[in-house]
């Protein structure tokens, strides 16, 4: 039986005897194998552009971040972590990707490109694409802190408790990961159906219990808990700005540089809330297959409805690689000290960054 893993494309591994090259669906299979392999080439092929897009935009956030001052604030701070983990996740799936083109040239070659991108890509995606998960929480709880106890929090919100924060992430999820990676191996084994030896991937019993806890804990519980506090946080964020605005304007005395700080404070909200929300849209499209695989009989790799299964989880893959690569685009659009530091370096023309992300 092939490994059934959450993180990998096990369309490519060796389902069992019953898989054939040409395999016709069941009767009652929701979605067919034609418009599966259609729906996979067609998406891979935008995720393939979507994830090299992302890789470059990502480092320009970086390289523009390292031009601000990486430690200056703790926004700063935790953009700069999401754009470096949103780098990686996308750099990790371009390989699986590049299968797919592949695949117009050697059927066969192409599942065993697959398989062996399978451990050393796709999981090191699921991995920061998790990490790109509670960077965003972290950065909505700050920033819904500072609008809701803006004088109270000054100890709490210093760049050294964000830096402590940030590699804590990282830590714990590269921590978390290990075991189901040590425990996964890929093997050659012989397949009837191309009558030669395929690459698969098998994991041990250790490697069993590794994934249940991968897939309960981090799959469905944690990222759960990210989405709804993310959900609260935003609202209570939007909330709170929008009832500040109004009072600003009612009151007439307001200083020009209180305006003025006003709007860079304002900036910073509209790009933590811009990153969020469409964190949150692309998190719900990538959170259905797991929900489905728990309550939907049928809806896993070697069940029933395997075919459905993988076509929600190229989905996934899609909604990951949007996540990880539009906030260049909001950042360029609102920030302006974004956009100032973006033309000291790549225009050649300084301005003044001023010191709101």
């Amino acid at each position: 039986m092939a490994n059934k893993s959450q993180f990998a494309p096990e369309w490519v591994f060796k389902m069992g005897a019953d898989t054939q090259v040409f395999e016709n669906s069941e009767p009652n299979e929701l979605v067919s194998r034609e418009f599966r392999d259609v729906c996979e080439q067609s998406l891979q092929v935008f995720i393939l552009f979507i994830n090299v897009f992302g890789v470059f935009t990502n480092g320009i956030n970086i390289r523009v971040f390292i031009r601000q001052g990486i430690a200056s604030d703790t926004t700063t701070i935790g953009l700069s972590a999401l754009a470096l983990s949103d780098l990686l996740g996308c750099f990790f799936m371009i390989p699986a990707s590049l299968c797919y083109v592949i695949k117009f040239l050697d059927y066969t070659d192409y599942r065993n490109c697959v398989a062996l991108t399978s451990m050393p890509c796709h999981y090191p995606h699921v991995m920061f694409s998790r990490i790109t998960c509670w960077l965003t929480v972290y950065i909505s709880v700050e920033r819904t802190l500072c609008v809701m106890m803006p004088l109270k929090v000054r100890f709490l919100l210093r760049p050294k408790v964000a830096r402590n924060v940030v590699s804590f992430v990282f830590f714990f999820f590269v921590v978390f990961h290990i075991p189901f990676a040590a425990n996964t191996r890929i093997v050659l084994e012989f397949d009837p159906a191309f009558n030669q030896s395929m690459a698969v991937n098998r994991e041990t019993k250790s490697g069993q219990l590794f994934f249940y806890i991968n897939s309960l804990l981090g799959t469905t519980i944690l990222s759960t808990v990210a989405m709804l506090i993310v959900a609260v946080t935003t609202s209570v964020m939007l909330y709170k700005l929008k009832t500040t605005q109004k009072w600003r304007k009612s009151v007439s005395s307001v200083s020009t540089k209180s305006a003025s700080s006003s709007s860079k404070e304002h900036e910073v909200f509209q790009t933590v809330t811009m990153v969020t929300a469409i964190y949150l849209v692309c998190l719900v499209g990538g959170h259905t297959p797991g929900f489905a695989t728990l309550f939907f009989p049928g809806v896993s790799l070697s069940g029933l409805n395997k075919n459905l299964f993988l076509v929600m989880y190229t989905f996934k893959f899609f909604f990951d690689a949007v996540n990880s690569s539009v906030n260049f685009i909001f950042y360029i659009r609102i920030s302006s000290r974004f956009k100032a530091a973006f033309n000291s370096i790549y225009n050649h023309n300084p301005r003044d960054m001023g010191t709101a992300p």
